[in-house]
């Protein structure tokens, strides 16, 4: 089974935006369909807060490396300085 990715190629600082929103909302989804926050009493839900958690740290890893291998042109897109 061939392992490779295509490289994403970033048009501009735009469609990192994008894909970081769309990652987070799919994972939201994930989440909602899977443990429905209507399924515990308000507040005593640990096991949602606790994997929403892991989804969170897991996700925020990947869009980090995510910002720090993506190219726009020569310029990194997720290591900019702002001004």
């Amino acid at each position: 089974m061939d392992t490779t990715f295509r490289k994403i190629e970033l048009q501009s600082p735009a469609d990192l935006v994008y894909l970081e929103q769309n990652v987070k909302r799919a994972a939201r989804d994930k989440i909602d369909r899977a443990l429905p926050s209507t399924a515990a009493p308000v507040g005593e839900d640990e096991l949602r807060r606790r994997v929403e958690g892991l989804v969170d740290e897991v996700s925020g890893h990947c869009l980090c490396a995510l910002r720090a291998s993506r190219r726009r042109g020569r310029a990194e897109v997720g290591n900019r300085s702002r001004s």
